[in-house]
């Protein structure tokens, strides 16, 4: 199989594998420009053609195109560093990076945005049974709740990423991940609370699973 680029069309290539099954696309620049987000150019999607197919904005193999291509990385435990908050009940992890793949295959629009949040986020949990002070299990447990947020968020931009700004996107996945945590008694603060002197530590993912952090 192959790809050819004709009229300077600039194109990039991805695939995943997902229970063996690796699945492949191409993103072709109507005007040569970059890729990252859904809107302008053109997505066409690889098939077992032995001779393969030209790219271009014609060429549109409608009947292979592979709806589900992403394979999904859940954050890692690793992420979260929890330290306590002054003298409070309160423990707080600051990570960076945080970030997810989201992918949109419709009538209406084919595309994907990278939601990433540069700034540092400041997970924050009360001290209590269900989540003892940097404990492996809050940690695992953190990055269970931001999964849920991502998979919720998904729903959402399948539905509205066609007509939705990045900006607006952006500011409901935050919310979203706000809500995860507040629904713990927790919250996600852009800031660091007052008393919290914990070091960011680098967004990360596991596959399978969370990671281990008992």
């Amino acid at each position: 199989d192959y790809y050819l680029s004709i009229n300077g069309s600039a194109f990039a290539y991805a695939y995943s594998v997902y229970n063996g099954t690796t699945s492949e696309w191409v993103w072709v620049s109507g005007n040569g420009g970059s890729y990252g987000n859904s809107g302008g150019g053109n997505y066409h999607y690889h098939f077992d053609d032995p001779h393969g197919p030209n790219i271009d904005s014609d060429n549109h193999p409608e009947e292979h195109i592979i709806e589900d291509i992403v394979t999904e990385t859940p954050p890692s435990c690793e992420s979260f560093n929890y330290s306590q908050v002054g003298v409070t009940n309160w423990q707080c992890a600051a990570v960076t990076g945080v970030h997810e793949l989201f992918t949109v295959f419709n009538w209406d629009c084919i595309g994907y945005d990278w939601g990433i949040f540069h700034q540092p986020l400041y997970f924050q949990l009360p001290v209590n049974g269900p989540f003892p002070l940097a404990s492996g299990s809050t940690a695992t447990a953190s990055a269970i709740f931001l999964h849920d947020a991502f998979k919720a968020f998904d729903i959402w931009y399948k539905n509205n990423a066609c007509a939705g700004s990045y900006a607006a996107m952006e500011q409901q996945l935050l919310q979203y991940i706000k809500d995860e945590f507040e629904e713990q008694g927790g919250n996600v603060t852009l800031t660091p609370p007052m008393g919290f002197n914990g070091d960011p530590v680098p967004y990360k993912t596991s596959w399978p699973g969370y990671g281990n952090c008992n």
